[in-house]
């Protein structure tokens, strides 16, 4: 197969992607606190802070495993009274504090490997910049563009991306995301939610590179790594590849592909 220039197509997720800090979702558990009735916050803060170190703050609660924090701040809103509304509120005033003191964030450490001229610390915006070189990059995120150009240009990645694409309604809108790149060459994306940011796009046979917590992941991930930076060597071999990888798998029957969107406040939904 002959390449030509960037024909193949990166998708990276945002939030717990190309950006590490509890920040946002701290920012997010206040705002649902300051919504509360009276006398739940304290407890509701507690549950989130339990649930954050790894204990469950769940107590009582038949929902399944939090997702991702922001799942889990949502899922102990609920047991503590909150209902949509407050969440949807409360989730949209903390993206408004997004990449504030309010609600800090920083990017990832990215290492270059050892033994080449350039080995040591790097930053994710020149990585980005220099993959940029070989692929077609794209960030989708089920986030609303509020406060979203403020944290492009705290992590320094302002121009770093073809597209940005906003509220895009993942998992759902991941498969139309997927087929329009699709479209366009090879496909990975690079995300910390296998269900959401990976599996609509492993489901067409492209790759894909997971971010794990604690090295817990999905076996059928083409690349996984605790971090971005450990995603990197793998990211940026297959941006240069000459072919397609060997599958890992043979992909499922194709399904059809709704275009809809769910109202939700966890970051796996919005």
């Amino acid at each position: 197969m002959t390449r030509t220039a960037r024909d193949r197509v990166i998708i990276f997720d945002f939030d717990g992607t190309i950006t590490v800090g509890d920040g946002p979702v701290l920012a997010y558990a206040e705002q649902v606190a300051v919504r509360l009735a009276p006398g739940l916050a304290d407890g509701f803060r507690a549950a989130v802070t339990a649930g954050l170190h790894g204990r469950t703050g769940l107590t009582g609660s038949p929902a399944a495993a939090p997702v991702d924090d922001y799942d889990l701040v949502r899922q102990v809103a609920l047991v503590h009274g909150a209902d949509s509304a407050v969440l949807s509120a409360a989730y949209l005033a903390s993206r408004e504090l997004l990449a504030t003191e309010h609600a800090v964030i920083s990017a990832p450490v990215i290492t270059r490997s050892a033994g080449t001229t350039t080995a040591g610390r790097d930053d994710l915006a020149s990585w980005l910049r220099r993959l940029s070189t070989q692929a077609y990059l794209v960030l989708a995120t089920n986030a609303p563009a509020t406060g979203l150009d403020r944290a492009l240009a705290v992590l320094g990645v302002t121009d770093a991306f073809d597209e940005v694409r906003t509220s895009v309604g993942k998992p759902t809108g991941m498969h139309a995301l997927a087929d329009e790149m699709l479209a366009r060459g090879p496909v990975l994306s690079v995300g910390d939610v296998w269900h959401n940011d990976l599996e609509p796009v492993w489901a067409r046979g492209a790759a894909t590179a997971l971010l794990t917590r604690g090295g817990v992941g999905d076996v059928r991930a083409t690349y996984s790594a605790d971090t971005l930076g450990g995603l990197v060597p793998g990211i940026t071999a297959w941006a240069a590849a000459d072919l397609e990888p060997h599958h890992l798998h043979q992909p499922p029957p194709a399904r059809p592909v709704h275009h809809l969107t769910t109202a939700t406040t966890a970051k796996a939904d919005l």
